[in-house]
Parts: C-alpha cells; sequence; structure tokens
C-alpha cells in the first residue's frame, strides 16, 4: 500500500501517500514543539492525545496539527505542544505541504477552513483569558 487514509472530520477522508509522510512516536510528556519554535513541518495525530500550553486544550487523534504557522511570514509556532499519553504522528515537510495542499483542492480547503476556525476560536479564548 503506496498511500494511507487521514480522517479528517464526519465523512472526510484523504488519501495520502506515504512518501509525503514519515511516521513518529513519541512518549508521554514529550514536546512536539514550543511557541515561538520555527516551523518546518505540520503533523497529523493518529493515536494519543496532546496538549495546547497556551489554551489548555487537548486533542484527540485525526487531528492535524502545526498548520498554522508554515501559512505565516515568521514562520514561528503559535502554541506549545505536548504530548499527554504516548502519540503516533504522521509528518509532513512544508514542501510536501505545499505539494499536497496545490495537488489537492479538497485538502486546501479543508487546511484553510480548518486554520481560519482555530484562529477565531484561538482568538476568542485568548481574550477570554485576558477579561478574567
Amino acid at each position: 500500500r503506496d498511500s494511507t487514509r487521514l480522517k479528517l472530520g464526519a465523512g472526510l477522508f484523504l488519501e495520502v501517500p506515504l512518501s509525503l509522510m514519515v511516521r513518529e512516536t513519541k512518549s508521554a510528556g514529550d514536546m512536539i514543539f514550543a511557541r515561538g519554535d520555527i516551523a518546518n513541518d505540520m503533523y497529523y495525530l493518529v493515536e494519543g492525545r496532546v496538549h495546547i500550553d497556551e489554551l489548555d486544550l487537548d486533542l484527540e487523534p485525526g487531528q492535524m496539527i502545526g498548520e498554522i504557522a508554515l501559512f505565516t511570514p515568521s514562520k514561528a509556532r503559535t502554541q506549545t505542544i505536548r504530548c499527554i499519553e504516548p502519540c503516533t504522528l504522521m509528518r509532513m515537510t512544508e514542501e510536501k505541504v505545499f505539494q499536497l495542499y496545490a495537488e489537492n483542492p479538497e485538502f486546501g480547503l479543508y487546511v484553510t477552513k480548518m486554520m481560519v476556525a482555530r484562529l477565531v476560536s484561538n482568538s476568542d479564548g485568548l481574550k477570554g483569558l485576558q477579561a478574567a
């Protein structure tokens, strides 16, 4: 098999060539990246749960992680993400993300909508923290 099927949402799946991704495993407590780090990769969480420190939010399997920084001029990570439990991730380099983005309009639209939703949610969450 030369591709894997990633579940992106309710009834939405994406076939991604395995040549575009590298499988990684992390232990509980491992940091995937820290806020301010330069982004070179995006991740898809296959197994396990991760925690976004700045938002005090947990993410479950089936989530993409680290996409926002790839699209910013500074390439700086906007959040710190740690593994709550052992995790399996599929990592894609920036080059491979943009290749898939260009070749697969469904993926491109999904990532764009997801980034906008996350930016709005993150902004609302941070406003709530500042008001407290």
